[in-house]
């Protein structure tokens, strides 16, 4: 089976209040919401909440 998968950068604001970036897998999770996946282990997957908006979506990687 194919499935897709969608990346997303997110800005939030960590603990100092300076922006961060963030490029996420968005996973799809049982309740029927989605999960912002880190592929880097070092960091925390986030659930994404309504008050969450888009900065920006890779749309297609170019090969050269």
């Amino acid at each position: 089976m194919d499935t897709m998968t969608f990346c997303r950068t997110i800005e939030q604001q960590d603990q100092t209040g300076d922006d961060q970036y963030l490029l996420r897998v968005v996973r799809k999770i049982a309740e029927g919401g989605y999960s912002l996946y880190a592929t880097n282990p070092d960091y925390d997957d986030i659930d994404v909440t309504d008050d969450m908006k888009p900065f920006a979506r890779l749309k297609a990687v170019l090969k050269g």
